[in-house]
C-alpha cells in the first residue's frame, strides 16, 4: 500500500511537471492540474460515453490501481493511457518547446 501512495505521488507530480513543461506558465499548469480531477468526476456523470473518457484518462482514478490488491491487466492499460494523455506527451511536447525557445 505504502508503495502504491509513493508511486501515484510520483505520478502526481510528474503530471505537474509536464503541465508545467507544455504551457511554460505556471500559474496555468497549477489551475489545469487542480481543475483535472474535477472535470474528470465531470465526465463521468455524463452517460456511458463520458463515463468511458473518464475510467481512461482521468490520472487520479486510473491510479487507484497502484494502491489497490487486485491489480488487472485492464487496470493497467487504463493507468498507461492515462499516463500518456497526462504526463508523456505533454513532458515530450514541453521539453521540445523548452529546447527550440530563444534565449533570452
Amino acid at each position: 500500500m505504502l508503495v502504491g501512495w509513493i508511486a501515484t505521488t510520483v505520478l502526481l507530480t510528474a503530471e505537474g511537471l509536464a503541465l508545467g513543461l507544455l504551457l511554460l506558465n505556471a500559474p496555468a499548469a497549477i489551475v489545469i492540474y487542480l481543475v483535472s480531477p474535477m472535470v474528470g468526476s465531470f465526465a463521468a456523470q455524463l452517460g456511458a460515453g463520458g463515463k468511458a473518457v473518464a475510467q481512461w484518462l482521468d490520472l487520479n482514478s486510473t491510479s487507484d490501481v497502484l494502491m489497490s490488491d487486485d491489480v488487472t491487466a485492464g487496470g493497467l492499460a487504463r493507468l498507461a493511457a492515462s499516463v500518456a494523455f497526462w504526463i508523456a506527451v505533454p513532458a515530450a511536447v514541453g521539453t521540445l518547446r523548452v529546447l527550440k525557445r530563444d534565449v533570452t
